[in-house]
């Protein structure tokens, strides 16, 4: 895990980009868990820069309901 500020400034360590894989039929993660070479455990909130839409009707993905 890489970030943009020095690891051992507690109060602003910086933002790390990492890829999220996730099933598109289940709700997308608030919040995920990431341990280190040293195991260990942190919980991180996820900001996603983007969400595909989903159909009104049907719930899936890649179009939408027409009107």
């Amino acid at each position: 895990m890489l970030t943009q500020k020095p690891r051992l400034d507690p109060f602003n360590i910086g933002e790390v980009k990492i890829l999220v894989e996730i099933e598109l039929d289940k709700n997308f993660p608030k919040k995920i868990a990431l341990d280190d070479k040293l195991g260990n455990i942190f919980l991180v909130d996820v900001v996603y820069s983007w969400i595909p839409s989903t159909c009104a009707r049907c719930g899936s993905l890649g179009h939408k309901a027409k009107r």
